[in-house]
């Protein structure tokens, strides 16, 4: 069985996750698990990180004559991948187009009901559903027998039964990069799962945290950098440091392995897991920056977000990372439940204060499966859904909700001052320059934004 994996060309191109210099890790995943297992041959079309479009996309398939088409959405990438599903079957019906991701994840029925050109959905953990759906489609078998899918019958649809999450992620295939361009920065993976319960994430890997081996981690961590020769990678786990003892030892390991100096790497965790020696041995090993999600100034709203953050938490981790010289990245969110000016202005004078090396303003996205999306959809919480379609479900650059006492518009030039007032009130000049420079496009669509009230055009195209 020929294999082909598609990260679909983006809605438009504003930030880095439209045109990344990274390649696709759930791609890579996936294709790796069916190599792991002798299927193929396997190939991947990573639009995004090559810059493509939907007819270079189209001629890639055409070459490579796949069997099977594995795709990947998250919700704002959905109506792409339903397009290149479309033209995919425009140009040979006999072709298998399977969509994976969290978006079909959560809407199974209605993803399926919504992009005819689907024939199949993968719910959850992805890697072996897909191994046992390739091989039981080479050998002519009975797809319903495979846990974990969609099946579209007809004008219905039929769930297979529910896959069980993987227990031992050292038992999947390693991840295939040598399907990718080359690329000096990846991202990477040591554990999934999330034990914690933000109203706004849809949490797609779990409560309960899944890591791998340390050896395992490590080993591929050396092979980027002498095989590839990568230099720097984003650490994807939601909670980096939530088992602290295994993180010491994992930065202990990554010294032995002399991987500091040749590799930087950035990582996400929470206020209540990092303290001074955690840090300053994370430095050691090549931490160039640590983000937290810090998601509002407001001690109240904090409360209402049952996530352990207070504010008098979040200095204390500020003052740890000082301590321990890495650059700090505080994390926060405009448009919580009933927010107001004024709970979003205590946001912006905690990022003021923190002062932070990099600091990330998102305005909320009620993304499906979250307790804000639900919240949304029954105009709760003071929130008013305006969103077109799936592409404005977008975190930097989205459109999908206002609140009563703050309109879209409110919302997004609070998230304009706010990256004025930490660099322009905390005196850095430089900064502030380097920072336009860097996300000048951003910049100017956010201005945009700003002067058409949100409204966009072409909608749909790369």
């Amino acid at each position: 069985m020929r294999v082909l994996l598609i990260n679909p060309p983006p809605f438009h191109r504003v930030d880095q996750y439209d045109e990344p210099d990274f390649p696709q890790l759930g791609l890579a995943c996936l294709a790796g698990e069916l190599e792991a297992h002798g299927i193929g041959p396997v190939a991947v079309v990573d639009a995004k990180l090559e810059r493509l479009g939907y007819g270079e996309v189209l001629d890639r398939v055409r070459a490579f004559r796949p069997d099977v088409v594995g795709l990947t959405a998250m919700t704002n990438e959905v109506i792409q991948a339903g397009r290149v599903a479309a033209l995919i079957k425009q140009a040979d019906a006999s072709i298998v187009t399977v969509i994976g991701g969290i978006h079909v994840s959560v809407l199974p029925e209605s993803t399926m009901a919504e992009f005819s050109a689907f024939d199949l959905g993968v719910l959850g953990d992805g890697e072996v559903t897909l191994r046992e759906l390739v091989t039981v489609l080479g050998q002519g078998g009975d797809i319903r027998k495979v846990s974990g899918l969609i099946v579209r019958e007809g004008n219905d649809t039929v769930r297979t039964g529910v896959r069980p999450r993987v227990a031992d992620l050292d038992r999947l295939g390693a991840p295939a990069w040598h399907l990718f361009p080359p690329a000096r920065r990846y991202m990477f993976s040591t554990q999934r799962g999330c034990p914690f319960q933000c109203p706004f994430c849809v949490n797609p890997n779990g409560r309960r945290p899944r890591q791998r081996s340390i050896q395992r981690v490590v080993d591929e961590m050396v092979m980027l950098v002498e095989r590839f020769g990568a230099r720097t990678l984003y650490m994807c786990d939601e909670v980096f440091t939530l088992d602290r003892e295994r993180t010491m030892a994992l930065m202990d390991a990554m010294i032995r392995a002399g991987l500091p100096g040749w590799l930087e790497w950035t990582a996400a965790t929470h206020v209540q897991c990092v303290d001074r020696e955690v840090l300053v041995r994370m430095k050691a090993a090549g931490c160039r920056l640590i983000e937290l999600g810090i998601e509002s100034g407001d001690p109240d709203i904090l409360a209402r977000l049952h996530k352990g953050v207070t504010i008098d938490a979040v200095h204390a981790a500020r003052r740890a990372a000082a301590e321990a010289g890495i650059p700090f990245g505080a994390l926060m969110i405009l448009g919580h439940p009933d927010e107001t000016w004024r709970s979003a202005w205590r946001t912006l004078d905690l990022a003021v204060a923190l002062n932070s090396d990099q600091t990330i303003f998102g305005v909320m996205v009620p993304f499906p499966g979250t307790l804000v999306g639900q919240m949304a959809q029954r105009g709760e919480g003071g929130y008013r859904l305006i969103a077109r379609d799936w592409n404005d479900y977008g975190k930097q650059h989205g459109h999908a909700v206002e609140l009563v006492n703050l309109s879209r518009r409110q919302l997004e030039l609070l998230q304009g001052i706010g990256y004025l007032r930490v660099l322009l009130e905390n005196g850095r000049l430089a900064d502030f320059a380097r920072f336009g420079w860097r996300f000048r496009r951003e910049a100017l669509a956010l201005g945009i934004r700003l002067a058409t009230g949100g409204r966009r055009h072409d909608r749909g195209r790369a």
